[in-house]
């Protein structure tokens, strides 16, 4: 009973009955602290003494199922190439006929190692089309960039806080303007036009690949949290994945303790709290890997402030044992009309995201209230000194002054800022006229 792993049998009046043994509960316990699985403990006879003979039954839950999948065999280069060939055939689509007219090519000059016979049967059953120009949202013409931001932020309008224990947020509406045409990851990934991987079957730790197979650009904002690789990780910074484009995005890991394939496809889960996704949020994105350490120290923290358990340390099992009903009450008071929210805890701002328009910010609202609301439980309640309505609008406007273009290369009319002030930092994404995504965070 007095170690981590004790696993306690209860009655139906809740009284405890004993606990079962320790080389069962060894095994058991990560699984159950995991929401792997359930147990129930029916009597099997008659009490032996201090022992009381029980039968498990030992149930996966749905969290739990992949448990049973078997890990496939290792395919030979030869047989990774067919499989990448049979994964565009037929070439219905643009970035089919595109991919396998890249493999072809491959074929053909020798560079794609040893070739299965019925790969160039494949390969050459009809001719590869001509490659077609990739489609691509068309880039709305734009100003600066810092000029598109402070007047966007600018234009922000700040309403009344809504508050629940320790957490209040600030409601964010942006001015009429330019509605972004992209669709947020959520959307896509449920209408099956998007699909996030690992970059190869070796996989690398802070990059994943995108492929976009729909007929509009895809956003995936900062934070979130996608689940089934070979560990979890973090968008480390907002991009966009245009259609027919196959984009490696940098993430950091929230999962320290694993590296090992756990399902068959990546999906979104979470997003990080605010603590850890500040740093990377306002790092150019090829830095990513070097805020690596400082990603896993936070997920430490919350593990210790929250008195969690977990084999791998996952930022997803935080959520999973928190208590989170703050949020869920905050979530019903939430106006439909906002695009973002600044978050505020005791004396402190935990930080602000703000989307180019509702729709872009529905996918992950609840989402984002989670994060806010478990962040929350790091500070103190709230007082006289929580932050006022001024000292919010005034931190947008810090955060308007502080943008500085990223030089870095994120498609057609994007453009990414960084945000350096002496008290904001983070990063916005831009398209056109339009705010992509926006995370901003207390500077330090």
């Amino acid at each position: 009973p007095d170690t981590p792993t004790a696993i306690r049998v209860v009655t139906g009046k809740d009284r405890t009955a004993g606990y079962l043994p320790r080389r069962t509960a060894d095994w058991l316990a990560s699984l159950m602290d995991r929401g792997w699985v359930a147990l129930e403990a029916h009597v099997a006879g008659e009490p032996e003494g201090d022992r009381q003979p029980v039968r498990l039954t030992v149930r996966l839950t749905p969290k739990g199922r992949h448990i049973l999948e078997v890990p496939p065999e290792p395919r030979t280069p030869a047989e990774e190439l067919h499989a990448d060939v049979l994964g565009h055939w037929p070439p219905g689509k643009t970035v089919d006929r595109e991919a396998l007219a890249d493999l072809r090519d491959r074929v053909e000059l020798g560079t794609a190692g040893p070739v299965l016979p019925e790969t160039h049967l494949l390969l050459h059953t009809r001719p590869a089309p001509s490659r077609s120009r990739r489609r691509t949202a068309p880039a709305a013409a734009t100003g600066d960039p810092v000029e598109v931001t402070r007047r966007i932020l600018g234009g922000a309008r700040v309403e009344a806080p809504l508050s629940s224990g320790n957490l209040a947020l600030f409601p964010v509406t942006l001015p009429p303007g330019v509605e972004p045409d992209v669709v947020p990851f959520d959307v896509a990934h449920g209408r099956g036009e998007v699909e996030i991987t690992e970059v190869d079957r070796g996989g690398t730790v802070n990059a994943l690949r995108v492929t976009n197979t729909g007929a509009s650009p895809v956003l995936l904002p900062q934070g979130l949290v996608v689940v089934g690789g070979k560990q979890d990780r973090m968008i480390a910074a907002a991009v966009v994945v245009f259609p027919g484009e196959r984009k490696t995005v940098p993430v950091n890991c929230v999962e320290a303790g694993r590296w090992s394939w756990e399902a068959g496809r990546m999906a979104p889960r979470r997003v990080a709290t605010p603590s850890v996704r500040r740093r990377p949020s306002s790092a150019r994105m090829a830095e990513a890997a070097a805020h690596q350490g400082e990603v896993w120290d936070e997920v430490q923290v919350l593990y210790k402030k929250m008195d969690c358990l977990s084999t791998t340390e996952a930022l997803d099992e935080v959520y999973d044992q928190a208590d989170l009903a703050d949020a869920a009450s905050l979530v019903r008071l939430l106006p439909g009309e906002a695009s973002g929210f600044v978050a505020v805890a005791g004396s402190r701002i935990l930080g602000c995201d703000l989307f180019g328009a509702p729709a872009l910010l529905a996918p992950v609202r609840e989402r984002l209230v989670e994060a806010w609301a478990l962040e929350s439980r790091l500070w103190g309640d709230q007082g006289e000194d929580a932050p006022t309505h001024e000292e919010i609008v005034a931190f947008l406007g810090e955060a308007a002054g502080g943008t500085r273009p990223s030089g870095e290369d994120m498609g057609p009319g994007t453009a990414r800022l960084l945000v350096e002030s002496p008290r904001v930092q983070g990063s916005l994404l831009l398209h056109g006229e339009s705010l992509l995504h926006a995370s901003l965070f207390p500077a330090g």
